[in-house]
C-alpha cells in the first residue's frame, strides 16, 4: 500500500479506518490531541493513510539455493540445499526420465492404443469415443484408473512398466510440453539432468493425451498419499527457474509462422510447477509469515511441509 498511487485510496482506507473499532482504538490520539475535533480526513501516502506505520520496506538478498558454499548462502538457501543433497543445479529430483527414456516408454502404451484402438466406450458425459480418438474420457465423475475405459489395458501398461511415485511429477510436466502439436515451448535451465536442456525443439507424440491423463490420474492419488513429496519437487522446479534460466525467457516454436519469446514466469513450465504448489498449500494452509518480497512478483517463503515435518524454501509468483 505505501507504494499504491491513486487518489481513490485515501478515501478508501479513510473510510476503511472510521468503520474499524480496532483500526480507531490502534491509532487514537494522544491526551494533547483527545479535545480536539477528529479529522475529517487523514494523512495520504506519507501518513500510511492513518493506517500502518510508515518506514523502509527490508530487503533480503535473494541467494542461490542450490550454491554450497557458506559464506555466499542464505539460511534458507542452506536448508533448501540439505534437502536436495546436490551441490549443484540438478533437476533429477524432479525429472527422472530423459526425453529417449520417456519416448521408450510412451511406444509401447501407443503399442496398446493401437491395438485397441476401435473399442467403443460412453464418456462421462455420454459421448461415444474410442480408444483411438485423439483424447481419451473418464466413464465416471472419479478420477481413477477404474474410471477410465477398459481399466486393464492401462493397469495391464502400468504392471508391466512400473513407476516410481518419483517418476509422476517429471513424467506430466514433460508430457504437458509434448501435448500441443501447435506451439512447443522450451524453456532453457542451466541445471544438470533437466531433460530439456540445449533442445531447441521435439516433434510431437500422438498419444501424448492419453499418457497424460494416465499419469494425471497416479498423481492424484500420490497427492492423497504422500504430498510433502511433490510439494518438495515442485519447489526444487520453481527455485531452479528463478535461479538457473540463463535468460529469464522462454522460447515458443510454432509449426505454422515464426518463433517468439516471453518472460519464464509467463511460460507452461513455471505454471505448472506453481499450480502444484499452490494446491498444495492451499490443501495444507501451513504458509508461515512471508520474508521477503521482490520485483512486485516473488516471494521467498520459509514454510513447514505438508506432512508438518521440514521447513521448505520456496519461490511464489502471484
Amino acid at each position: 500500500m505505501q507504494t499504491t498511487k491513486g487518489d481513490y485510496i485515501t478515501a478508501a482506507l479513510t473510510e476503511l479506518r472510521e468503520g474499524s473499532k480496532q483500526l480507531t482504538k490502534d491509532f487514537a490520539y494522544t491526551s494533547e490531541e483527545a479535545n480536539t475535533t477528529a479529522p475529517t480526513t487523514y494523512p495520504g501516502a506519507e501518513g500510511g493513510y492513518g493506517l500502518y506505520k510508515t518506514g523502509d520496506i527490508p530487503t533480503i538478498k535473494l541467494s542461490d539455493p542450490f550454491l554450497t558454499k557458506n559464506d555466499s548462502q542464505s539460511f534458507l538457501g542452506k536448508v533448501f540445499n540439505k534437502i536436495t543433497s546436490k551441490k549443484r543445479a540438478d533437476a533429477s529430483s524432479v525429472f527422472t526420465y530423459t526425453i529417449d527414456e520417456l519416448h521408450k516408454l510412451y511406444t509401447e502404451l501407443e503399442k496398446i492404443i493401437e491395438d485397441n484402438a476401435d473399442k467403443e466406450y460412453k464418456s462421462y458425459w455420454g459421448g461415444t469415443q474410442t480408444i483411438g480418438d485423439s483424447y481419451l474420457s473418464f466413464t465416471s465423475d472419479e478420477h481413477t484408473l477404474d474410471a477410465l475405459p477398459y481399466p486393464e489395458l492401462w493397469k495391464g501398461f502400468l504392471a508391466a512398466h512400473p513407476l516410481k511415485d518419483e517418476d509422476l511429477l517429471g513424467i506430466d510436466i514433460m508430457l504437458s510440453v509434448l501435448d500441443d502439436s501447435y506451439s512447443r515451448e522450451i524453456v532453457e535451465l542451466d541445471a544438470d539432468n533437466y531433460p530439456f536442456k540445449n533442445v531447441k525443439d521435439i516433434e510431437s507424440w500422438k498419444y501424448t493425451s492419453h499418457f497424460q491423463l494416465i499419469i494425471q490420474t497416479l498423481l492424484d492419488d500420490l497427492g492423497k498419499k504422500n504430498p510433502s513429496l511433490i510439494f518438495r519437487q515442485a519447489y526444487t522446479l520453481l527455485a531452479l527457474i528463478f535461479f538457473h534460466c540463463p535468460t529469464n525467457k522462454y522460447i515458443r516454436n510454432f509449426r505454422y509462422g515464426s518463433n517468439d519469446d516471453g518472460h519464464v514466469f509467463h511460460s507452461s513450465l513455471f505454471s505448472h510447477g506453481n499450480e502444484v504448489r499452490r494446491k498444495k498449500l492451499e490443501d495444507r494452509r501451513r504458509v508461515q509469515t512471508p520474508c521477503r518480497y521482490d520485483n512486485g512478483n516473488v516471494w521467498e517463503v520459509c514454510a513447514n511441509s505438508p506432512n508438518g515435518q521440514e521447513p521448505i524454501l520456496f519461490i511464489l509468483y502471484d
